[in-house]
């Protein structure tokens, strides 16, 4: 996946659902967040200012989890808690493990986080020239979809032609002010 301009998403070896393309591009966005907070919660110094080997055994916050993007928004509801293991990985990162679960009686969830956390050198930009012709383009943007007698306004992933080069996907959908 790539995304370019916060426009334009290309998409290649995954089989989108009709009507269901943002879920992927959302489930992404709200996993990121989540962890984020909870790595905040887990070690606020952030991942420069951790000393040595950290367990973490914690209840969080009284009030929910909230992440959300443009087009959903979640919560995960106390009681929780958060547990797991930081550790220094180079000079200023840091590898997790952290298990988190929420809510309460049949409706307590859990999941499990690994992976990690610090500044990572600034990604390589996309060249123009980069083929992106095996790729499914799709528009992101707001959307008004008449329903009844009310228009709903929600945020979607629209399948468009494809284009042969970053380029012209940049040319096609040039970044907003």
């Amino acid at each position: 996946m790539l995304l370019v301009n916060e426009r334009a998403w290309l998409v290649r070896g995954a089989a989108l659902p009709p009507d269901g393309e943002i879920d992927l591009l959302d489930g992404a966005a709200l996993t990121l967040q989540l962890v984020l907070r909870l790595l905040e919660l887990a070690h606020p110094g952030g991942p420069a200012s951790l000393g040595g080997d950290v367990t973490v055994e914690r209840k969080t916050n009284p009030e929910s989890l909230r992440v959300a993007t443009p087009s959903t928004s979640g919560a995960f509801g106390p009681p929780s808690t958060l547990s797991g293991m930081l550790k220094p990985a180079g000079p200023d990162g840091v590898a997790y493990r952290l298990a988190f679960d929420h809510g309460a009686g049949p409706a307590r969830q859990a999941a499990a986080f690994t992976g990690a956390w610090g500044r990572l050198a600034r990604p390589r930009a996309l060249e123009d020239r980069a083929d992106v012709s095996t790729f499914a383009l799709y528009e992101l943007g707001p959307r008004a979809v008449p329903s009844g007698i009310v228009t709903i306004m929600g945020y979607s992933a629209i399948q468009r032609p494809s284009a042969s080069t970053i380029a012209e996907v940049r040319r096609r959908y040039p970044r907003l002010p």
